[in-house]
């Protein structure tokens, strides 16, 4: 099964604090924005593999620090509004359900055996409920949907 990469889309909004002049950014051009605590430890790792214990402790708790290109720096403006979007580009991807393990299925409505090892999995549907499901593969996810 082929994986594609999970994608984020959208922007930070921020001002000069010596200004009222606002700027916008895309959040895929930011590698990374963090508050800090006061506590180098609690920064995330790719943070403390990119920042000396020297240049941490010029950092105060509380301020937004910024990593881009494996670069630390403060970053110096009042942020207004994040807006991120996650952009799925993953695709559906059909299981084989007996690769998968999966030897029988039951209607999770009546509990009748809706498809068993060796049927054909195209269009499985249970008699008595009238419903069909459709079993697919989401990125990590095996995904049933059922409908009427």
């Amino acid at each position: 099964m082929t994986e594609f990469e999970n994608l984020l889309e959208g922007s930070i909004e921020y001002r000069n604090r010596d200004s009222n002049r606002s700027y916008t950014r895309d959040i895929e051009n930011e590698f990374a924005l963090v508050k800090f605590t006061g506590n180098i430890s609690d920064l995330p790792k790719h943070f403390k593999r990119n920042l000396t214990i020297d240049k941490a402790e010029r950092f105060e708790k509380g301020d937004m620090i910024i990593m881009e290109d494996d670069y630390v720096r403060k970053f110096n403006y009042d942020i207004d509004e994040v807006h991120i979007k996650a952009n799925d580009t993953r695709k559906r991807h059909e299981f084989d359900l007996t690769e998968c393990a999966v030897n029988e299925l039951y209607c999770p409505y009546c509990g009748e055996k809706v498809w068993r090892s060796g049927q054909n999995q195209d269009r499985i549907s249970c008699g008595d409920c009238m419903a069909y499901f459709d079993v697919y593969g989401k990125g990590e996810s095996m995904v049933i949907e059922s409908g009427p």
